[in-house]
Order: structure tokens, then sequence, then C-alpha cells
């Protein structure tokens, strides 16, 4: 969408109009296509939540999610946890989530594309020197 969009500022002694052409774009909406069951790793220098091994993440229409973790007999089990929800606001996905002891723990990524049953994620993240750097992260879809 293109907007003229004409400013006027009034002060005690003078008055100033501008006028100033706007383009709005809308980002793309990735609320429905990241519903269904992904599979990934986060490498150990994008999270402080990696252990090195895959997961599955199953994005539900609700708002919840359920994280399963592979187990050492090659079984996927669903962890539980008092809260799992995320939400979608056009490519920003947000979780939280609380452990059975009771911390909450909150992620926020930036989903650059979901193309080819293929999710790509960045994020903008500070490591322990204290520098930020750019995390990425890649998910396929399972179903």
């Amino acid at each position: 969408m293109q907007t003229i969009t004409k400013f006027t500022i009034k002060a005690p002694d003078s008055t100033l109009t501008m006028t100033i052409p706007q383009r709005y774009v809308k980002t793309i909406d990735y609320s429905e296509e990241v519903l269904g069951l992904w599979e990934g790793r986060i490498s150990s220098e994008q999270s402080v939540y990696d252990d090195h091994l895959e997961h599955r993440w199953e994005y539900k229409n609700d708002g919840s999610y359920v994280y399963y973790r592979h187990t050492d007999e090659g079984e996927w089990v669903s962890d539980v946890n008092k809260l799992s929800e995320y939400f979608v606001d056009g490519s920003l996905l947000c979780t939280r989530w609380e452990d059975n002891d009771g911390k909450e723990y909150r992620e926020w990524w930036e989903i650059e594309s979901i193309k080819d049953g293929v999710m790509n994620w960045t994020a903008l993240r500070i490591g322990d020197d204290g520098k930020p750097f750019t995390a990425t992260f890649s998910m396929t879809k399972v179903k």
C-alpha cells in the first residue's frame, strides 16, 4: 500500500506543513504454514538450550506445541512441561515454556522461509563473550 501523508505542525508563531509519501509492505504470515510436526537441531553455538541431539516440535492450531526428544533407544517421547505455548505474528515466532521445576523460558525467532518442507529461522543472540551474533536454524517437516 502506498499513501501520501500530510503533516501539519503548529507553533505559536508559525505553521509547517509536510507531505510525505509512505509505502507499507505486508509481511508474509506463516501462522498457518508453521502448523504440523517439524524436526531439527539447534547447533551448540546458536542456543543455550542445545543438547546436540535432534528434536521435534509439533505446532498446534490452539497456540500450544509439543516438544519431543529422541531417546537412547531410538524412540520419540514428548517432554512434559507445565506450559508450552507459541504464537506467530507475520514472520515472528515466539515460544515460551515452563519446566517441571516452575522455571519459565522464552525464545524469539524470525521465520526466514518455509518452502518445500523446510523451515528456516534466524535470530540475533548474545554469545558467552557478550558479543551479538546471528543464529540460524533449519527444520524439516515430518508431517
